[in-house]
């Protein structure tokens, strides 16, 4: 039978003697992770205790938290790019790896602008902006609905479910001349495009220095 997998073991403080460098990949490593649940949060067709309220919130507020999640991984892909000790890193990657790693830097560049704004809205907290947009401009076909939920003698509560369709309103805030569909559309695209991207440069750095670095 073939090997399915293999794991390396080492202490981390000799993984990642102290150094800006390190300290970016140890940031990418977290964000990475953290893209991955917000990415399989997004698409699963059920998560039963994330699902309270319905599932169109639950993949609502992944999507919401990816946003800001790419935009620290932007940041630290342009952090790492210019980073001197970096450069004898890349040096090593063969010609595949090299490309994907300028594509991956060259679409964070490009779509860090427009992810910021609808991060700053909504990425990491509802901001007041967001929410007031989101009054202003809601659809009259939109219907809320709020319910009372006694699932069991110990267990009564208030069911918000309007607060997706504000959150929902509120991510369309940049859209400019664009429709709602478009926009939300395109947000949408950038971030599966996004998580792509996130895995081949964070697999170059895997593959030619840090499985290395665990030896």
């Amino acid at each position: 039978m073939p090997l399915k997998s293999k794991s390396l073991f080492k202490e981390l403080r000799r993984v990642f003697v102290f150094s800006e460098m390190h300290a970016l990949i140890a940031r990418l490593a977290v964000l990475y992770e953290d893209l991955r649940i917000e990415t399989f949060g997004i698409v699963a067709e059920s998560l039963p205790k994330l699902d309270y309220t319905d599932s169109k919130y639950r993949s609502n507020y992944f999507l919401r938290r990816s946003i800001a999640t790419l935009i620290e991984i932007a940041e630290a892909f342009r952090m790492l790019d210019e980073n001197p000790d970096f450069q004898r890193v890349k040096a090593k990657f063969d010609h595949q790896h090299t490309i994907r790693w300028k594509r991956a830097v060259w679409f964070f560049k490009r779509f860090e602008p427009v992810l910021e704004k609808v991060r700053n809205d909504i990425g990491g907290h509802f901001g007041h902006a967001a929410a007031r947009y989101a009054l202003e401009n809601m659809d009259s076909s939109v219907v809320g609905q709020i319910e009372l939920s006694n699932e069991s003698p110990s267990k009564v509560g208030v069911k918000l479910h309007f607060a997706g369709d504000i959150a929902v309103t509120a991510m369309l805030r940049h859209k400019g001349n664009e429709s709602s569909l478009e926009f939300a559309t395109k947000i949408i695209r950038i971030v599966a495009i996004g998580y792509s991207q996130a895995i081949m440069g964070i697999d170059a750095i895997n593959a030619y220095y840090l499985w290395d670095r665990f030896r």
